[in-house]
């Protein structure tokens, strides 16, 4: 309970259930507690466990279940309307690849032969590794 100029805020109806889950909580949690205790279980792991299992339950609570996880995540992407749904393009479909015609030819031959001992060589190449002749462009 909050005291701001001398006012006590009261409980509102929404605030009761909560509180009183959270005191039911806290009692289990406890009793998990001495329970875990008894089977000799680390202290430093009791610690972690009972604070993932508090955080979790307290997260909701504070926060509040008003929205989804999903609509928090992506406010813009919620449930579009029948006009809105109407009004959103078409995405035409993209060309199948699997039709085109991929028959071609290169500009310049990637490879050459020898004239003088037949051997293949890059284009690219003024001479010949085999004869040492001079190939022609």
């Amino acid at each position: 309970m909050n005291e701001k100029d001398g006012e006590i805020k009261k409980i509102t109806k929404k605030e009761a259930p909560k509180i009183i889950f959270f005191v039911f909580y806290l009692i289990f949690l406890l009793y998990l507690f001495f329970l875990l205790t008894d089977f000799r279980v680390p202290l430093f792991i009791i610690v972690l466990l009972l604070l993932f299992l508090l955080l979790l339950v307290i997260g909701p609570l504070l926060n509040g279940l008003r929205k989804s996880y999903y609509s928090r995540l992506f406010p813009k992407k919620g449930k579009q309307s029948s006009e809105e749904f109407k009004k959103t393009p078409i995405r035409k479909k993209p060309p199948d690849i699997r039709s085109q015609d991929i028959e071609f030819e290169y500009r310049k031959p990637l490879l050459r032969t020898c004239r003088y001992c037949g051997m293949t060589v890059a284009n690219f190449a003024d001479k010949c590794p085999q004869c040492g002749k001079p190939i022609m462009k």
